[in-house]
This record gives structure tokens, sequence and C-alpha cells, in this order.
């Protein structure tokens, strides 16, 4: 969930938070070769994943925090890339989050969190056979963005973590094994949005937007749902 605070007409600076929902699905791995029955498990997994979740969270609690930072991660990217700066990031230990930011184009920003997210989760997907090369560059990544996070904090333990656990994925592990941790982890990041689209509908990045547009928050919540859903279909298809 987000909120605003201290908006100006220019040079804002916005805070994005990230309640505490009841969330997260677990991941599948991709399975090799297509086919029914390779896709059908995937199907299969996807759909178990999302019932871990509801019934098993303890067990898939760091993929959910992942999640959490890729959508605050996707909250700053789009902050960067629409000429904003980056102020802070926060991923915290009950599952929630914040981006603070200044500048940019806050409708875009907004945007960004859900959708940045599901992206993500696709090109995880898309993971090519020589793997071990996007481990590591997905582990600088995570280094990279210790810069914005608070040193001691929850969220830069987890984070450093994440992106030294990725650069020893890709030093140790092979191609394969790489391509299927990255794969399985998109299928996860990707259905899980359903979950959360679901858990936050009409409320959070949503409401903000129709305090903005004018349009009711339930029709935002209602486009990400579907980008979702096509989404997952699509990351799928690829892992199959």
């Amino acid at each position: 969930m987000s909120t605003v605070k201290d908006r100006t007409k220019s040079g804002a600076r916005v805070r994005l938070d990230r309640a505490d929902v009841t969330r997260r699905g677990g991941g599948s791995g991709g399975a090799k070769g297509g086919g029914p029955l390779g896709r059908a498990g995937l199907v299969a997994g996807v759909f178990l994943a999302v019932i871990a979740g509801w019934y098993a969270a303890p067990l898939v609690y760091p993929l959910r925090l992942l999640t959490v930072l890729l959508h605050e991660g996707g909250h700053a990217a789009v902050t960067l890339l629409t000429g904003g700066t980056v102020v802070e990031i926060a991923v915290n230990a009950e599952e929630s989050g914040h981006t603070l930011s200044s500048g940019g184009i806050h409708f875009l920003i907004l945007h960004g969190g859900y959708l940045g997210s599901l992206l993500a989760g696709l090109l995880l997907t898309a993971t090519p056979r020589a793997a071990r090369g996007p481990t590591a560059v997905l582990g600088l990544l995570a280094l990279f963005a210790l810069g914005w996070i608070p040193p001691i904090s929850f969220g830069f333990l987890y984070t450093a973590l994440v992106g030294a656990g990725l650069l020893a994925l890709a030093w140790k592990a092979s191609h394969d094994t790489c391509r299927l941790v990255l794969r399985g982890v998109g299928l996860f990041v990707v259905a899980d949005a359903i979950r959360d689209v679901l858990s936050d509908l009409g409320q959070g990045d949503a409401a903000l937007l129709a305090a903005m547009t004018g349009i009711p928050a339930i029709l935002w919540s209602a486009l990400w749902l579907v980008a979702a859903v096509a989404l997952l279909v699509r990351a799928v298809r690829r892992a199959g």
C-alpha cells in the first residue's frame, strides 16, 4: 500500500509505502522441455505455489521479501528513468517497504511497483541457456541497490545476502542450475503478483492514482490484475 507525503507541484518528495498484507505465493521451477506434460507441470506448480503462499507462508518467506524488493525497485527504476532522484529504498521484515523519491513523473512512478515486478518476473522466465552471466548481473544490481538502503537495517542485510547469493550461484553453479533458479523465481514473482493485486484491491498505489486522476481505484487494480494474468500465461509458455 502506498501513501504520498509532502507533495508539491514540482520537485515533490514522494513516499511510497507498501503496507503489510497477507500475500505471496511459492515459486515453481522452470521445467525443461516443452510439450503438454512439461507445461502442465509448470501450471500445476504455479497453483501449488499460490496455495503454499496461503498455508505455508514461512517456507517461502525469502521469496515473499524478494517480491517486495522488486516492487520497490520498480518504483525506484521508474523514478530514475523519468528524471527523478531516489532518496531511499526500504524492505522490512514484516514484508512492507517504501521508496522515497524526488521529482520524476509521479503517475508513472505509481505504476512502477506492480508492473515493474511483473516485468522483472517475465524477464527472469526468459533467462537464456548461458545463465551464469545474467545471474551475476542480477547479483551486482542487488548490491548496487544497497546505495539507497539504510545501512543499519533489515533490508540492507537481506539485499546484501540476495546479491552475494546470486554472485555465489553464478560462480559455483552450472548454466542449467542458474537458469532453473532464475526461471523458478520469475514464475513465482509473476504468479505472486495476482495475489498481491487482489490483496491490495482498490488500495495502495491504486488509491493514489485514483486521487490523482479521478479514475476509481478499483479500475487501476483491475488493469494490473489483467496484466498479471496475461504475463503469467506468457511466463508459463516461456518457461515451458
